[in-house]
């Protein structure tokens, strides 16, 4: 990706202005800039929001997309994306290791039930008023406690299951403990409490939704184009 640089006008002078493309890679390095406002005014620009000229769209070069990003900056029509700072990046990688985790602990039930399927082993338990009881509660835990095989490889292999289930659920339940952490900060707080009052949006969901939208937790796109005087 190319960042295209540009004097600013006078009363920008002595500060360079960056525009980059939207990529993960330079989020960081945006950040990095706009910590340094007094000399550099770093832009995150939008590539599905930019209106690339149709003579242009079949020669894409490095030398013309500089250009291209340094017309868009000139003019003041870098639509901006908005960057998330530190702190909001470390609760999106959060609500990615529960997502991880969620889906470790499915594919190690499915392992296991697969390979008591394979056995004709089948949780088939009905409750008193004819209903079929759900899987992966504490009847079913005690289902899979009466299991017994005779042959020790089978026997291994199932102590190996069950072992992986119980690390991914403890795994899983440590992970949300820390996401109702971080939702209950000052900072999201609010937010969380506002998502939290729909249908269907508990604490763990309401805090993923809050950490991938931009600024304040409220739930929409890019923060909007940057609109500045022509360089003259």
């Amino acid at each position: 990706m190319i960042a295209a640089a540009t004097w600013s006008p006078a009363s920008f002078r002595r500060r360079r202005d960056f525009s980059y493309q939207r990529l993960a890679p330079f989020l960081k390095r945006s950040r990095r800039f706009r910590s340094w406002r007094k000399a550099v005014l770093s832009v995150v620009g939008a590539s599905a929001k930019m209106q690339r000229p149709p003579a242009d769209r079949g020669r894409k070069t490095d030398r013309r997309d500089a250009e291209f990003l340094a017309r868009l900056l000139s003019t003041g029509n870098v639509c901006e994306a908005w960057v998330p700072d530190e702190e909001c990046e470390a609760a999106r990688d959060l609500s990615r290791a529960l997502e991880d985790a969620r889906d470790d602990l499915q594919r190690a039930r499915q392992r296991l039930s697969k390979f008591l399927l394979r056995h004709g082993l089948v949780y088939d338990e009905y409750t008193p008023g004819g209903r079929r009881r759900c899987a992966w509660t504490r009847a079913h835990a005690r289902w899979l406690d009466g299991i017994s095989f005779g042959e020790p490889d089978d026997a291994a292999t199932y102590e190996y299951y069950r072992e992986c289930v119980a690390r991914c659920e403890e795994a899983k339940r440590g992970l949300e403990a820390r996401v109702a952490e971080s939702a209950g900060r000052p900072r999201w707080r609010p937010t969380v409490d506002a998502l939290r009052c729909l249908k269907g949006i508990d604490t763990v969901t309401a805090h993923a939704k809050r950490s991938y939208s931009p600024r304040t937790g409220g739930i929409g796109g890019h923060s909007g184009c940057r609109r500045r005087e022509a360089l003259g």
